[in-house]
């Protein structure tokens, strides 16, 4: 490979995260608090909390993944993924080059030309794109003894087929040099990395090495076969869509909407509504100055004078003024504060002020969490009707339990906004006795399904998870529920009266996103859109607290409980917008994995993995040997074409109805469907390019050939005891003739 290729915008981005990805999965290695107080947090959170084991391998696989998601996200075809992939290999030459792993890297163009000769001694010839999807999706006879990329073994006895032992040392050195680093599991990083396994567990056995070597081949083979399968996926997702509109249409509109809302407009109210309701907050403080300064001045007057003055500041207006001479006392019903100034019809006129902040705040509680009820149902959907969707009897009665809790806290934060225009006691005794009461008691039942859903989603193809999943002990849950409520009234009964045992019931919220994480710490797998997840909505409850336990005590105060409402939509707000981004970007990931499901599980039991792993660099030679196609040939080609049409047309004229087989043997070809053993190639480049090498005696055209010059290997720098060319010709040779 001459250097990296010019890419794309979209695929420079593309290969920008990637790289960010592999930045930010890099094996931590000894670290102190003092040192580097930050990292040792971030290190010892995913460590105790999210399951992160902090090996290269666990890295790799992660960072592999994340370009798996990250292709499917961005909708980047088989071209974006061979541009960025042949970026990538060239980062792993260089790497290997400055680390000085040059034995191991030499061995890369034999290791793929003994896979490459493999597949063709099964019938496997160079095919397109779309050829290999065909291939990889049907059941295949006669690869038995193709390489496997998931089993150690085949790594080990091509080892053993060319190597020298008495290198072991050096070649051991490079072995766990390579197992340290971290890189994106493509076909190269794939091949160097079963050869350093293989040589680490002959040297030093362990199952671990059998183990890794088969999650990171499925793992690298997940994002081949994603890659390839661009058109498939997209199409049936596209048709899925489409028939989720037609059968739902008001819920798709619906989650268009808020989707539009969340990723476009959500962010530009937040700062609107923030703005707004701070200089509402700051003008109604200020603006009883001047009128409490009058109060006192009037109250001293009167004093001087020997008469009392009362100002009784209650909500019931009172016109009269009631003097009691014989007292020489007089009581004043007057507001409390200038924001009330104006209590008839229940203090509708005081809300003036703030009634865009709330039409701001009631859009953006009306618009977010839809997104997370809806996509549940639409993931539902979807799995349903390609045949992938089996829950048992206990999940089903948490999937409506979650959706019943969601639309519920949906329901109480759009309704709890007029709170800040309406004044009236008869509102306040509604909001304490019913909702109010009941946002507490909802988290239990609501963060740990939310949790367990989430998890589940994110790695329903994962071959890190080993099949092991989030488990909600419902017993608990539901006791906590019925606790916690029972508490709830009580404290509200009896008139709030110890501040901290309330602020600590409101904080079983927060403990209702700690618990399910702290009790599935050893079960579960590494994923940052996970730990993101649970961050934002730890962020989320742990505000209870402090704005649930202020709301008990000042909701009698407009001008508080105006800044409450505000600090309380704006952290409700933007954690449940990050919640739904990630639960929707998780039913996007999951809904297109599925589609290449049965590819997947094929290509495992046929082993035909290995010819998804090659399909990169198959692509690249043949679109190579497209270039080198003259104009006449190809006109050559279309004139071929053009008389096969007319001798068709003619035998249909004169038959009714023509059996494939009764054509002409170029009419046959250019209908014919793929066999293993004799394919024709239906891309006219291809047949005019495997015309044109004929012509000019070129040998076979087989599956790939690959040589040391066109990988960059310089084998004058290896000592020639490294290898044993001999067994290489042999082996080779042979493996040809099978």
């Amino acid at each position: 490979m001459p250097g990296k290729p010019e890419l794309s915008n979209n695929q420079l981005k593309l290969y920008n995260r990637v790289q960010q990805h592999i930045n930010n999965n890099q094996v931590v290695k000894s670290i102190s608090f003092t040192s580097k107080p930050l990292s040792y947090i971030s290190y010892r959170i995913n460590s105790l909390f999210f399951g992160s084991k902090n090996t290269a391998h666990e890295n790799c696989t992660i960072v592999t993944e994340e370009f798996t998601c990250d292709l499917i996200l961005a909708s980047a075809d088989f071209e974006d993924f061979i541009q960025v992939t042949a970026c990538l290999n060239e980062d792993l030459k260089e790497q290997c080059n400055a680390d000085g792993i040059l034995f191991l890297y030499a061995l890369l163009p034999r290791l793929t030309k003994h896979i490459s000769n493999k597949l063709a001694a099964g019938g496997i010839l160079s095919h397109n794109a779309s050829t290999i999807e065909n291939i990889l999706s049907t059941a295949t006879e006669g690869l038995e003894n193709s390489f496997n990329p998931t089993d150690i073994t085949c790594y080990e006895e091509f080892i053993d087929s060319i190597l020298n032992p008495s290198n072991q040392d050096i070649l051991l050195k490079e072995a766990q040099q390579v197992l340290q680093t971290v890189q994106v599991l493509t076909f190269h990083a794939l091949l160097i990395r079963g050869i350093a396994h293989a040589i680490v567990n002959k040297v030093i056995p362990d199952q671990e090495h059998k183990a890794q070597v088969e999650i990171e081949a499925k793992t690298s083979t997940l994002l081949h076969v994603t890659a390839l399968t661009h058109t498939t996926r997209e199409s049936t997702t596209r048709n899925l869509n489409n028939d989720f509109a037609r059968q739902h249409p008001y819920q798709n509109k619906f989650l268009s909407l808020a989707s539009y809302f969340n990723k476009h407009v959500s962010s530009i109210i937040s700062y609107a509504y923030i703005s707004s309701i701070l200089s509402v907050f700051i003008t109604r403080v200020y603006s009883g100055y001047a009128s409490d300064r009058a109060e006192r001045d009037v109250q001293a007057a009167m004093s001087a004078l020997g008469y009392n003055i009362t100002f009784n500041h209650t909500r019931d207006y009172r016109p009269d003024i009631n003097y009691h001479n014989a007292h020489n006392s007089t009581v004043i019903y007057a507001p409390r504060h200038p924001s009330e100034y104006f209590p008839e019809h229940e203090g509708i006129i005081n809300g003036f002020p703030v009634y865009m902040t709330t039409i701001m705040s009631t859009i953006q509680l009306f618009l977010t969490l839809p997104n997370m009820i809806l996509s549940q149902s639409k993931r539902r959907f979807m799995l349903k009707t390609l045949n992938k969707y089996s829950p048992t009897p206990a999940e089903q009665r948490n999937s409506t339990t979650l959706t019943s809790v969601l639309i519920f806290r949906w329901v109480g934060n759009v309704i709890g906004q007029p709170v800040d225009c309406v004044d009236s006691p008869y509102k306040d005794l509604f909001f304490k006795w019913t909702i109010f009461r009941l946002f507490t008691p909802s988290a239990p039942l609501e963060e740990p399904l939310k949790i367990q859903n989430i998890y589940n989603c994110l790695n329903r193809n994962c071959y890190r998870n080993r099949g092991s999943h989030v488990q909600i002990n419902n017993t608990l849950t539901y006791s906590s529920v019925m606790l916690t409520a029972a508490l709830e009234y009580l404290d509200a009964a009896f008139g709030f009266p110890y501040l901290p045992l309330s602020a600590a019931l409101k904080g079983t919220r927060l403990a209702s996103v700690v618990i399910p994480v702290l009790a599935n710490r050893h079960n579960i797998c590494y994923n940052s859109r996970f730990k993101k997840f649970v961050f934002a909505n730890m962020l989320r409850t742990a505000s209870s607290p402090i704005i649930l336990t202020a709301f008990d005590q000042l909701g009698s105060t407009i001008r508080y409980v105006s800044l409450l409402t505000a600090l309380d939509v704006v952290v409700t707000v933007n954690a449940d917008a990050v919640s739904s981004s990630i639960l929707s970007e998780a039913g996007i990931i999951e809904q297109q994995l599925v589609i290449i499901e049965d590819i997947m599980q094929n290509a495992m039991q046929n082993n035909t993995a290995s010819l998804a792993l090659l399909s990169p660099t198959i692509e690249r030679r043949l679109q190579q040997l497209r270039s080198t196609l003259t104009i006449s040939e190809i006109l050559e080609r279309d004139e071929e074409q053009g008389q096969d049409s007319e001798n068709q047309e003619g035998a249909t004229s004169d038959i009714g109805c023509i059996d494939a087989s009764a054509l002409p043997s170029p009419s046959r070809k250019q209908q014919c469907s793929i066999t293993m053993a004799e394919e024709v190639l239906t891309d006219i480049a291809l047949e005019v390019q495997s015309r044109s090498y004929s012509r000019r005696n070129m040998p076979e055209f087989s599956i790939i050939e690959i040589d040391d010059e066109e990988d960059g290997v310089n084998n004058s720098l290896l000592p020639s005891s490294t290898l044993n060319v001999s067994s290489v010709s042999r082996s080779s040779s042979s493996m040809s003739r099978q």
